[in-house]
Order: structure tokens, then C-alpha cells, then sequence
């Protein structure tokens, strides 16, 4: 999930669109589990880690790896860049993605880069290959499936950051909602109520979403008992209000104030583009999953109302009427247009 932005006045490499919302909270909800990852999965052995100097790489296009430090170990005694990717997606380009980031670090920080690949969905990836050659070129990186690594190696670890972890391994013959009975109860045997406790809550809800477990994860915690002050914390937790930024502005809609019904547009565009379930946009963003489906179904015209806020004097009103579409999803694809 390494990201590139655009550097002024300078052409962008082709490449995926990164810092989504989401990906920016799982980024977020995996920081503090990546030595977990490096134990368990990478089963890395390093005499020390420094930060790099600028772990952002100036050149056509700014490159950010997810993780980068410079390790010395056995393997590098003269210090090496380290790079971990966490890979949520599984597309085409990002062998190549991969390809060019080392090659920005590398011309950087003129040392190895050792470049190594955790992916987090299930099962193995079937674009990712770990490596690209072409006349000569053989680049090749190691990636790691998750899943070949079990719940039990990460539950049993007395940092919450890790045991969290549990619920993207292998959970062997457990059910998901086995596995989420487990790491809660191993959370809370190592934090008790503390509010630290929210935290790591917030991060497997988080990271729930990746196995389709959230629905699970939420009933445990609803079951928990927890203060008023705990349950009120994790409903207003990051994911809750993801893609829900802008607007308080009067008015009615649907017995919805209009700030929050733009909100909730905003949200389930963004989560439906992610390829959310409607049940699971409903559950984040508590609103029926009516309103999800509808909302849904006047976003397939999302091409049309493109096309036409780009006619001179383009009339959001008038194309919502034409459309038969909601004048505030037309709204919301304008204001996002201009970004």
C-alpha cells in the first residue's frame, strides 16, 4: 500500500490512487502490530533498527512505504533500507508499484533495500507474483500470506498489538465468531477495562472487516461488560464515521438533517467504491440498509451525472430531477469532482 503523490509540476507514474480513507485506518490500526508481524511472519532477527532519514522519496512522484527503517542484522552489518509492505488489495500493477519504489530508495539512500510483503486478505494473492523481469531485469521480493500463520501465534503473545493479529491468521477449525470470542477475551485478560482497552478494540474492528467478521466482533463487544463510557468510545471510533467529514447545514431530508444525510452519501459512496456489503456500509454508518441500496442504486448513474455537471451552466437541481437521482448525491459527486 505504498502511496505516490503527485510532486508539483511533475508528471505522476501511472499507478494505484492510494490514501483512501480505509486504507489510511487499517495503515493506522497496524502500526503499532507490525514488530508482531516482523516476530511471527518475517521472523526477522535484526541487532538494531534507526529511522531513515526521509521516509518519503522525492522524485517523478513522492513514494511512502508503509514501513521503512534502516536494519542492520547478520545478513546486512553496513545497514540496509528495510521495507514492509501490508497489502489489503490484490491488483496487477503492484509488482511493478513494487519495482519502482525499491528503485526510489534505493537511489535515495545508495544501500540494499530489502523489500519484503505481508498480505492481509485470505488466501494467497493471484496478481501479486513478487517479482518482474523483462530483458534482463529479475527483481524479485518476498511475499507473505497471513493466513499460513496460526491464530495461535499471535494470541498467545502478551501484547495486545499482536494478538489483534489473530483474526487475519489461520483460525484452523474455529468459526469467526470462536476466533472474535478469543482475542476479546485475551484483550481484556491483558487490559482489563482499562480505557487503554478501546484501543486494540478499535483496531480488530478494524481489521474485522478484512474477514467479513464485523458483525461478530460488534455483538461481542455489545455483549462486553464494559462502562457507558467504554461502549461510547468505540461507537465513535474512526470506522463509524468514515467518510463522514463535511456539512451541518439545516434542512430536512428523509427525517435526516441535511448535514447528516450528506454525510451518509459521502460514506457509502466511499465504502461502496471499496466494494463494502450494503449490510456491513449500513452497520458502520448505523442507517438502514434502505438507504444504503438506494443510495446504491442512484450511484450506478454516477458516469451520466459526471458528464453532465461538465455542460456549461450545468444545473445540480435540474440534473437530479432529469436523473431521478437525490440533488444531494448530484451535490457531493460536483464538490468531490473539483478535489
Amino acid at each position: 500500500m505504498a502511496k505516490k503523490t503527485a510532486a508539483r509540476g511533475k508528471h505522476v507514474v501511472p499507478g494505484k490512487s492510494e490514501g483512501n480513507k480505509y486504507d489510511k485506518i487499517l495503515k493506522e490500526g497496524l502500526s503499532e502490530s507490525i514488530p508482531g508481524l516482523m516476530r511471527v511472519v518475517l521472523k526477522l532477527d535484526a541487532h538494531r533498527m534507526e529511522n531513515l532519514p526521509e521516509i518519503r522519496v522525492q522524485t517523478t512522484a513522492e513514494v511512502e512505504p508503509d514501513y521503512g527503517k534502516m536494519i542492520y542484522s547478520d545478513e546486512h552489518p553496513a545497514g540496509a533500507v528495510f521495507i514492509l509492505e501490508l497489502e489489503a488489495k490484490d491488483e496487477k500493477m503492484t509488482d511493478d508499484n513494487m519495482l519502482y519504489l525499491v528503485s526510489a530508495e534505493r537511489k535515495k539512500h545508495k544501500k540494499p533495500v530489502d523489500l519484503r510483503m505481508i498480505y492481509l486478505l485470505p488466501g494467497h494473492p493471484k496478481h501479486i507474483k513478487g517479482k518482474v523481469q523483462f530483458c534482463g531485469l529479475n527483481f524479485e521480493y518476498p511475499v507473505y500470506a497471513i493466513e499460513d500463520y496460526s491464530y495461535q501465534s499471535f494470541l498467545s503473545s502478551d501484547k495486545p498489538e499482536e494478538v489483534v493479529l489473530s483474526i487475519l491468521a489461520n483460525r484452523e477449525e474455529l468459526s469467526g465468531a470462536e476466533i472474535v470470542d478469543l482475542i476479546v477475551e485475551r484483550l481484556i485478560a491483558l487490559r482489563g477495562q482499562k480505557r487503554e482497552l478501546n484501543k486494540f478494540i478499535k483496531q480488530l474492528k478494524v481489521l474485522s472487516i478484512l474477514r467479513k467478521l464485523h458483525d461478530e466482533t460488534i455483538k461481542k463487544v455489545k455483549n462486553m461488560e464494559a462502562s457507558k463510557e467504554f461502549v461510547a468510545a468505540i461507537r465513535n471510533d474512526s470506522v463509524f464515521i468514515m467518510g463522514m467529514e463535511e456539512g451541518m447545514e439545516k434542512g430536512l431530508e428523509k427525517g435526516m438533517e441535511e448535514g447528516e444525510y450528506r454525510k451518509n452519501i459521502i460514506g457509502i459512496r466511499n465504502m461502496t467504491y471499496k466494494k463494502f456489503e450494503g449490510d456491513v456500509i449500513a452497520e458502520l454508518l448505523a442507517v438502514p440498509v434502505s438507504l444504503v441500496l438506494d443510495v446504491q442504486k442512484q450511484l450506478k448513474k454516477e458516469p451520466e451525472i459526471t458528464a453532465a455537471l461538465q455542460r456549461p451552466r450545468a444545473s445540480v437541481a435540474t440534473i437530479a430531477k432529469r436523473m431521478k437521482v437525490s440533488q444531494m448525491l448530484v451535490q457531493v459527486i460536483k464538490d468531490t469532482s473539483k478535489k
